[in-house]
Parts: C-alpha cells; structure tokens; sequence
C-alpha cells in the first residue's frame, strides 16, 4: 500500500511539472517583438506611463515639436544670479552725440 501511495505523489508531482512547463512555453509564445507590429500603429496609449528610458529612445528622434508644452517647460532650470557688470566699450566712429547724427 505504501508504494501505491509513493507512485501516487510522484505521479501528481511530474504532472504538476507538465502542466507548469506548458503554461510557461505558452506564455513565451506570446511575446510580441517589434517586427509583429505594423510601422505607425504604436500610440501612446499603448505605452504605460515611466515604462520607456533613455535607451529605448532613438538618438535625436525627439525635438521640441513632439514635446508637449508642460515638457518643455519641465526642462528649464531656475534662472541663475545675475552675472557682473562688464566693462563700457569704445566709443563708435559715428559716436559724436546727438548733434552729430543730424548733419546737415
């Protein structure tokens, strides 16, 4: 009788492992790569929120105009201090004043 038992809970246990190997072959079946999607169809609905990085992005694929405004704005810091006063240029060869303009 206890062999019975034995070859019950092997039996169960390999079972078990036929049926977890099948579910995760299934599951890999349906990965979708990039080539199963037709070019354009991909919106961004399709694309949860925080799930694309850096390097999932193209090199200069995205400029200003496919930016929305709040994103722009998001990539400007504080304006720093004001810088020092620079040194007063030259003075123009046409620089006479104001009587100097109106030659008549």
């Amino acid at each position: 009788m206890k062999r019975l038992g034995d070859m019950s809970r092997t039996a169960l246990v390999t079972g078990a492992a036929i049926v977890v190997a099948s579910a995760a072959s299934a599951t890999a079946a349906t990965v979708i790569t990039g080539s199963d999607i037709k070019d354009g169809t991909v919106t961004d609905r399709d694309i949860q929120n925080g799930s694309l990085r850096g390097p999932d992005v193209q090199d200069r694929s995205l400029g200003s105009d496919k930016l929305s405004a709040k994103a722009i704005a998001s990539l400007r810091g504080n304006r720093g201090p004001r810088g020092a006063k620079g040194v007063r240029g030259a003075r123009g060869a046409g620089a006479g004043g104001p009587s100097a303009a109106c030659d008549l």
